[in-house]
């Protein structure tokens, strides 16, 4: 019966879920009150999606044995992962308290703090966990990302960098620091490209020859596209590719998706509703993720989301599909010599740029993204500056990307308009507040005329809008689904679009959206533009008018017309690369 229970364990960490179901069931006849099986079968169940029944077993084993911290830890999991966070903090802690010896539920702990944005005791927890695994690298990452929600950004990649020593080239670290580093200035474009082109050399080496060979599947008259995703809630990804999705032209389009993220709402169950075949992913390795793609015999997969989301970097590392392709969420190439083509535009990637670095080949479509408007989103309302007699700038975006060269800006717009108030979102009390009061105070700003907001629901973060008549921008990292919402609001939103690609996404958007105007090339012109908006209280209220049924007449609510240059580009990808033709 041992060599059962080993079977099953090495079954469960192959992601061979269905047979380690078996194994341990099979064991537990026989000894039926094995607290770690019943909870390694719990865990199974769960990777099954099965959490009625994962929970079931999990409450049997500490019914058993209420003292094993091991299953109070993975049930805290289980509750964190469907949102029931008080439960999940509460098993976390009594899995700590039973097995004080654990770096891991102090460090699952940790996570739920981040999650919830209790920044200063995310932070202890972290460092708890890095004094108990000093050769973790997790603590360290979480770490960075404290100070990364926090606008510490300097700090944030001393963390990762430290991480980096620990293990040089793990996919995690890798990632991370390389994302960190399109937030500031770096030492030249190209340089940036090398160093994702340098990792993704890497990357994609360890995971040479895991898999076949694919293969096209057999001509059906239509092409087999897969994408593959983290963020399909309600989140800026998912938002700027949903419209497209339920667009594609079935006749000429086989759809899949692929979802790797544990987080779903009810976008999420708009896009399942609408997909031929939906594929749950989350919780797999990337090589299981990998396998089960290669298992659909697809033409085509898509990745999204780049380097926010290391797990998507990682499958298509491997070479899955006989064309695979990048598309929306990531500014620039992965640097992946397994990624054939990269969508993108002439604003994002200008002609001229065509002799930097780049593995893949650069698909130009007319705009290369879409853009799913709020849901519910209040009437935009007269600008309150002509009540006020003053105006209000805002800021929604998140605080890494308001960075010291962003807040010298900000502090001339706000000093050449005197009378002007500001307010800045996601800054709750605490390491980010007290953080980015800290900047702007030494920038020269009067803080008695910024005030701060915390995170709010997404129907406050709407009505919010209507208090102010201009949102501030971001750079040299642009706004994307923040900067869209505020034009849907009646807000004007000036890009700065600078030769740098997170600046260049944004102006892209802009344009897209029908606002060209609203894009400029330089520091000097983005404090101009935004203080010319400002004095002009007449023009404010004339764009609060007209601005969403300008952007609902513009490409960027076209997702129809995306799809159909998607599926033209699909198209001339496949004549690129003729199926074999048949052995006679």
């Amino acid at each position: 019966m041992q060599n059962l229970l080993t079977r099953a364990l090495k079954s469960h960490a192959r992601g061979m879920y269905g047979e380690a179901i078996e194994d341990y069931r099979a064991f537990l006849t026989v000894y039926p009150d094995h607290v770690q099986a019943i909870t390694n079968l719990g865990m199974a169940l769960w990777s099954m999606r099965d959490e009625r029944q994962a929970i079931a077993h999990l409450r049997r084993a500490l019914d058993i044995n209420p003292g094993f911290a091991a299953a109070w830890n993975n049930l805290g999991a289980l509750h964190l992962s469907s949102h029931r966070n008080a439960e999940a903090e509460s098993c976390f802690r009594r899995a700590a308290t039973l097995d004080p010896t654990s770096p891991d539920p102090v460090f699952n702990l940790a996570k739920l703090l981040l999650l919830e944005r209790r920044m200063e005791e995310a932070e202890a927890m972290f460092a708890k966990v890095h004094s108990m695994a000093p050769g973790r690298v997790e603590p360290l990452l979480g770490i960075s990302r404290i100070y990364y929600f926090s606008g510490r950004l300097e700090e944030a990649l001393k963390a990762v960098d430290q991480a980096s020593l620990l293990a040089p080239g793990h996919p995690l670290v890798e990632t991370f620091r390389l994302l960190l580093h399109n937030y500031r200035a770096w030492d030249s474009v190209e340089a940036l490209r090398e160093a994702h082109l340098a990792f993704g050399r890497e990357l994609s080496g360890k995971f040479a020859r895991l898999l076949p060979e694919p293969s096209f599947p057999a001509p059906s008259g239509r092409i087999r596209v897969g994408y593959l995703a983290s963020n399909w809630h309600d989140h800026s990804n998912l938002r700027c590719s949903l419209p497209v999705f339920e667009a594609h032209d079935r006749d000429r389009i086989e759809l899949f998706c692929y979802h790797l993220g544990e987080v779903v709402d009810g976008l999420t169950d708009r896009l399942k509703a609408g997909v031929e075949h939906w594929r749950d992913c989350s919780g797999l390795s990337s090589l299981a993720v990998a396998q089960r793609i290669q298992g659909d015999s697809l033409a085509i997969l898509v990745g999204q989301e780049g380097y926010f989301q290391p797990d998507v970097v990682e499958v298509l590392a491997h070479r899955v599909a006989p064309i695979q392709v990048t598309w929306s969420g990531y500014p620039h190439s992965w640097g992946l010599p397994t990624v054939d083509y990269r969508i993108t535009d002439a604003v994002l990637d200008p002609p001229a740029g065509d002799t930097l670095p780049s593995r893949e080949r650069l698909v130009r479509l007319p705009w290369f993204r879409s853009f799913l408007p709020p849901v519910n989103a209040p009437d935009p309302g007269p600008p309150p500056a002509l009540k006020s007699g003053y105006p209000t700038f805002v800021s929604f975006n998140n605080l890494a990307k308001i960075g010291d060269s962003c807040v010298s800006l900000w502090a001339e717009i706000m000093k050449a308009v005197p009378l002007a108030r500001l307010l800045i979102g996601q800054s709750e009390e605490g390491l980010a507040r007290d953080g980015l009061h800290r900047r702007l105070r030494e920038h020269g700003m009067d803080m008695g005329r910024v005030s701060f907001l915390p995170r709010l629901s997404e129907e406050d973060y709407l009505n919010c809008h209507r208090l102010a008549d201009i949102h501030l921008d971001s750079s040299p990292y642009s706004g994307v689904t923040i900067a869209a919402s505020a034009l849907w609001m009646g807000l004007p939103s000036v890009c700065l679009g600078l030769n740098w690609a997170a600046s260049l996404e944004g102006a892209s958007q802009v344009i897209a959206a029908g606002f060209p105007e609203l894009v400029v090339q330089d520091p000097e012109s983005y404090v101009a533009l935004n203080i010319r908006l400002a004095q002009d209280l007449p023009g404010l209220a004339a764009f609060r008018s007209s601005a969403r049924a300008r952007m609902a007449a513009s490409p960027l609510l076209d997702g129809a017309g995306l799809a159909r240059n998607l599926e033209d580009a699909f198209e001339a990808m496949m004549k690129a690369h003729p199926l074999p033709s048949p052995a006679l």
